[in-house]
């Protein structure tokens, strides 16, 4: 761990360090390009700037703004601290117009990203059947495996939640932690380990670093939206249109076919592939061969074949996952949608849809969709609190992986018929030493589970149809 002076003086001058995303970077062709100057704000949740000293009603507004960006967690512990308002006599919060600067920019951010994820979510709907009729064509057709074919695109909720979750990782932990980091220990935030960046959260709190009119205004520069901004939130949504080729079985013969449909497609300019990587655990057969990644690298200038740790999972996920361009024509050009295609087997999409329901909860997503019977069914059974239970709990959690190992092997053994044709008997919850848990998180309840969350989210969704009737 490097060494940080408490006691450091404060540095004068902030870093210029811009964020490099790594990826290339497409031209989205969406309808047009939002830009701050342009996005227009109700009075409710504007506050006046222009003054020296912010109103009464400025001071309430900024307040509510405030509790908004925290729920919404754009901004981290860190720059949250220095929008912390002071309780004047009266019990109410007042604020700096240095603070109010920086909240009132981070709640335009927030909006932007929901009016942004909305429009986006349109796009998806308005070409999803063409992104879908693409890869039909490319598996040879409703007579070929493009039969198999089959697509979702990507609500609102999902694809604000990514902005907001990319844009902290890149903007906030990066560019504005660096203005901190620099004050601090004149060093870049990438220079810092982990326990650095404790240190530095320590020193916040003590009140080590103290932020200046400038500082606030250069964590509001950095909310502004330009129009970089927008190409680059756009492109934090590479599976806006998911399509999924979803086998019948997954044999030998039937993958040898896949391959073939797509090295064709990739070939003849029908498909325009960006990533390819291979999800299994390591004793997991994945759905392409090694070899024909290779190829596809060498057909494809840029393509990022990826079968390294970073696709080994924990619990044996196995799927094969590309990262696609569709080119939809249109009356005005070409169309660019950034989309995600997999490749799973009927068996094995089984597994990985009811097994979701963990990853949400361990993402700490809203589970119940603001359903209020769906809600009261997950208390009921109290699926969240036997996940946190099991994953909170390292033996627990590394038996719960082994488990999820067991059942991707067993999908794909039987699928392929390996071990001198022997095929297991299907892996029991019990037999892993969850016996707890066997009647709530084995794969046959989550199935139910998954069952009955959907026929109440369906029953919900038509009442209230009606009800708007």
């Amino acid at each position: 761990m490097k060494i940080l002076n408490f006691g450091i003086n404060f540095v004068n001058t902030i870093s210029n360090k811009t964020c490099s995303f790594g990826a290339k970077v497409h031209n989205d062709k969406l309808e047009r390009s939002p830009e701050n100057d342009k996005f227009v704000r109700t009075s409710a949740n504007s506050i006046n700037l222009s003054k020296k000293k912010l109103s009464l009603a400025d001071m309430e507004i900024a307040a509510s703004n405030l509790k908004d960006i925290k729920d919404e967690k754009l901004l981290n512990d860190e720059l949250l601290y220095f929008l912390e308002p002071k309780i004047d006599a009266k019990g109410k919060a007042t604020f700096t117009p240095s603070q109010a600067l920086v909240i009132d920019a981070a709640h335009r951010k927030i909006e932007y990203f929901k009016k942004l994820s909305k429009e986006l979510h349109s796009t998806a709907k308005k070409y999803g059947d063409d992104c879908a009729d693409q890869m039909r064509d490319v598996f040879g057709g409703n007579k070929g495996l493009g039969q198999y074919i089959v697509y979702r695109v990507k609500d609102s909720e999902s694809i604000y939640n990514k902005l907001i979750k990319e844009y902290k990782d890149n903007k906030v932990n990066g560019e504005m932690l660096d203005i901190l980091s620099q004050k601090f220990c004149r060093m870049h935030v990438d220079d810092l380990d982990k326990d650095d960046k404790e240190i530095l959260k320590i020193a916040v709190k003590q009140g080590e670093i103290k932020f200046e009119p400038k500082d606030y205004r250069k964590v509001a520069d950095i909310l502004k939206s330009t129009k970089k901004d927008y190409v680059e939130s756009v492109n934090y949504i590479k599976d806006l249109v998911g399509t999924r080729l979803v086998l019948p079985e997954g044999s030998e013969k039937e993958l040898k076919l896949v391959e073939k449909y797509i090295t064709k497609a990739i070939q003849n300019g029908d498909l325009q592939i960006t990533r390819v990587s291979n999800y299994h655990a390591n004793h997991i057969l994945p759905y392409i061969q090694h070899d024909t990644a290779k190829y596809w690298k060498q057909l494809v200038p840029g393509l990022k074949v990826v079968e390294t740790s970073e696709v080994r999972k924990k619990n044996g996920y196995t799927t094969t996952q590309m990262n696609i361009v569709h080119n939809i024509p249109t009356k005005n050009g070409v169309k660019e949608i950034l989309g995600e295609f997999q490749i799973r087997t009927q068996e094995l999409n089984y597994i990985g849809n009811v097994e979701h329901i963990i990853y949400d909860i361990l993402q700490n997503k809203n589970i119940s969709k603001n359903i209020p019977e769906l809600k009261e069914y997950y208390d009921k059974i109290g699926i969240e609190k036997a996940v946190k239970e099991v994953f909170n709990d390292k033996k627990k959690e590394q038996a719960y992986f082994n488990y999820e190992k067991a059942m991707y092997y067993w999908v794909r053994n039987n699928e392929t018929q390996t071990d001198a044709n022997r095929r297991y008997p299907k892996p029991r919850l019990y037999e892993y030493g969850l016996d707890d848990y066997w009647n709530l998180l084995s794969f046959d309840s989550l199935q139910r589970i998954s069952k009955r969350a959907s026929e109440i989210q369906k029953k919900y969704e038509k009442t209230n149809k009606l009800e708007k009737k």
